[in-house]
């Protein structure tokens, strides 16, 4: 019952720092929030009546934000799945750690030189961000190794390999050049560029120069969509990623897609990559426009301080077309006549929109007065009259005979 920092894996894998330090329970995380945490597998997806369904429970939403996340991407590479490590889990780092650890030990006591050449041969396949940061922590970490287990440095081989002309493609070619240096200047690491990787055993794998004998080939070649995304019966998109518009929205009412199953463009052609910023920003973005409300102001979202029916209505819809939820009247601040505050209450409720009210009108402020009339005006419809508390200072009455009287209004 826990989140993994998942940027922080290599920290483990190249045992910089404890594997305590990249998780982050549940209950430390929702401590202070209205969070419901349950621990369950969906089996069943109904969107069309809102339901989730598992072995054993129902659950119905309004809302429902896809974001189960992605697995390592083998792209069909015999082999792989078999003989590499990946780095995408908290226990995938602990593996990795421990493993490095037992190359090393095992060489110690190897007396081929073959054998023990493969044993402290460690190669990470990508160099992306993952690929470069874990085979980073090796180049700092094998220093260490080396003195405590009897190696010289050019006794450990450190490679890194990709398909794509440079390290750390996405950047400008200045900041990759750099990386790439202090990989093979400061770190010894061989940098192996424009070369694919294939044939995967236990003993190495091909590449473009030919075999490389290694017990150890770490995977950080990209991810794809989790397999649920072919459970749901959702259109997809690349790298089986759900297709979603600019919100973020699926073809489902009320349906969102977001991290790094969400196919989310922009302006572009294509989804922007499957990276952790991507992945906050998509998930900010969805947060905002689920739980958004568009606030009713005269002169900005409204033309007058008494808008018709009509203009009203168009507001709500637009805020529904952009994800939010309902309106919020800014009587305090930007007060409506009590006509129309009336008014827009009623419509939001018709058409099923939350309605927040910072009471006050054109009539009354945003005080006792002004609080007693949004109960009055809202005549049986439902609205949020939050912090009642404000409402009662002692600006018009003793503040014990207000808060009475809003108690029982």
């Amino acid at each position: 019952n826990y989140h993994t920092l998942l940027t922080e894996l290599h920290e483990v894998a190249g045992n910089r720092i404890s594997e305590d330090g990249i998780i982050v329970s549940f209950d430390r995380i929702f401590k202070y929030t209205d969070v419901n945490y349950i621990k369950d597998e969906i089996t069943e997806y109904d969107f069309q009546n809102k339901v989730l369904k598992s072995e054993k429970n129902s659950y119905n939403y309004d809302y429902l934000v896809l974001a189960m996340g992605s697995k390592p991407n083998y792209y069909g590479i015999e082999g792989l799945d078999d003989h590499a490590f990946t780095l995408w889990s908290y226990n995938d780092a602990i593996k990795i750690r421990d493993h490095i650890i037992d190359c090393f030990d095992n060489a110690r006591q190897e007396t081929n030189p073959d054998e023990r050449r493969k044993l402290l041969t460690f190669v990470v396949a990508g160099a992306g961000f993952t690929g470069v940061e874990m085979i980073g922590e090796l180049g700092i970490w094998v220093k260490k190794l080396c003195k405590e287990y009897g190696f010289q440095r050019d006794d450990v081989r450190l490679m890194v390999v990709d398909l794509l002309p440079r390290v750390l493609n996405v950047l400008s070619e200045k900041n990759s050049k750099k990386t790439h240096d202090y990989l093979e200047k400061k770190l010894k690491v061989e940098v192996l560029l424009n070369s694919n990787i294939s044939d995967v055993d236990e003993n190495g794998f091909m590449a473009s120069t030919g075999y490389i004998p290694c017990k150890t080939l770490i995977w950080a070649c990209g991810v794809c969509a989790v397999d649920d995304v072919s459970k749901l019966g959702v259109e997809t998109i690349q790298g089986r990623r759900i297709a979603v518009d600019e919100y973020c929205r699926t073809a489902h009412e009320g349906v969102y897609a977001v991290g790094d199953i969400s196919g989310f463009k922009g302006d572009q052609e294509i989804p922007y990559p499957a990276m952790v910023e991507n992945a906050i920003q998509t998930a900010h973005g969805v947060g905002l426009n689920i739980a958004c409300i568009e606030y009713v102001r005269p002169e900005h979202t409204v033309k007058t301080n008494n808008p018709s029916n009509d203009e009203i209505s168009d507001l709500i819809e637009s805020c529904f077309n952009r994800g939010a939820i309902g309106i919020k009247l800014l009587g305090g601040h930007y007060p409506l006549t009590s006509d129309a505050t009336k008014r827009a209450i009623k419509i939001a409720n018709d058409k099923h929109s939350y309605v927040a009210f910072h009471a006050g009108t054109m009539s009354y402020g945003s005080n006792i007065q002004g609080a007693l009339e949004a109960i009055e005006l809202a005549d049986g419809n439902s609205i949020h009259l939050a912090h009642i508390n404000s409402y009662c200072r002692g600006n018009i009455k003793d503040y014990m005979v207000e808060t009475e009287e809003i108690i029982e209004a």
